[in-house]
């Protein structure tokens, strides 16, 4: 049996091999997401198998990697109404979560839900629910997107309909550009162990340090393909799944994350962002933190809200 942290890396490779074709990015690359052919009614589909390399330290599948499945599949549910060439930008997005997999396929259905007509922005608004291969619904949520002028001209292209992981390369094979990706997945699959996984030590997802006595975390995150989506901006899942594991770092380690809501604000392009978080309240059964994501200049990026509850005994 492959060991789990060599099928990370090796994963990793395949990654960058298939992020060779343009088109799609590497994270959705990574976590091997594609789509169900679009049918009739206009949505969208996409299917994403949980393993190793998309697991928390629980061995449960990560919100992070719930959210970049969640994420891209709302933005191809807006592009089956305003046209695949549309430059899609994340407002808002809200996710909740029941009990989390260990493995299976998951599948994730998104639908526009309304495009307000007054707004001077072309937006949609659009609703996910992501179900584990028994059907039990384990995320379900909500986003707003603005669709933009492609400014950078940044090419359309086909959703894939099967898995993009079709071969690997060889380390010595890599190209420069591709390097850092390579060195930052073997830091992580080193620096793995019982308080972060690969995933939580390859998207920065954990603190390195533990909670101030008052309750917050801060720690900061490298910028680069492995996080980013096409035009070098942090992926709006894994920003997402950046504040919800800082929020959850913030409460008391019995307490499970339930509902997080972010607003994007800025896009985030700078090579060094920093990520915070605060205990706003905890009771006996329920908490609530605070979340945000700055640049390196201290400018507010995102900022997010979420409601955590009290695991069983």
């Amino acid at each position: 049996m492959q060991d789990p942290i060599d099928a990370c890396t090796r994963r990793v490779l395949e990654a960058l091999h298939a992020a060779r074709t343009p088109g799609w990015m590497f994270p959705a690359h990574f976590l091997d997401i594609f789509f169900e052919p679009a049918g009739a009614e206009r949505g969208a589909c996409a299917l994403m198998q949980a393993g190793p390399h998309c697991l928390d330290a629980t061995g449960r599948v990560s919100h992070a990697a719930l959210a970049v499945l969640a994420d891209v599949c709302m933005a191809a549910a807006v592009r089956a109404h305003a046209g695949r060439e549309v430059r899609i930008a994340t407002l808002t997005l809200r996710l909740s979560f029941g009990a989390l997999p260990a493995a299976g396929r998951l599948r994730a259905a998104a639908h526009v839900r309304m495009m307000p007509a007054q707004l001077a922005m072309n937006s949609a608004i659009v609703g996910v629910e992501i179900r584990d291969a028994g059907g039990a619904m384990v995320c379900s949520g909500e986003a707003t997107f603005a669709a933009l002028e492609n400014r950078q001209q940044t090419a359309s292209h086909p959703l894939p309909t099967a898995s993009t992981l079709t071969g690997g390369l060889r380390p010595a094979a890599l190209a420069p550009d591709e390097q850092p990706v390579w060195e930052w997945a073997r830091t992580a699959a080193n620096e793995a162990d019982g308080a972060a996984s690969f995933l939580d030590r390859f998207w920065s997802l954990h603190s390195p340090m533990p909670p101030r006595s008052e309750g917050g975390v801060a720690w900061s995150v490298g910028l680069g393909r492995h996080n980013s989506n096409r035009v070098g901006h942090l992926q709006g899942g894994v920003l997402l799944g950046l504040l919800a594991s800082a929020c959850r770092q913030a409460a008391a380690p019995q307490f499970a994350l339930v509902d997080i809501a972010v607003q994007y604000l800025e896009a985030a392009s700078e090579q060094q962002l920093a990520v915070h978080a605060h205990l706003v309240r905890s009771g006996g059964s329920a908490a609530a933190s605070h979340a945000s994501l700055r640049g390196a200049d201290g400018k507010l990026l995102a900022c997010a809200q979420a409601h955590l509850a009290r695991l069983r005994s």
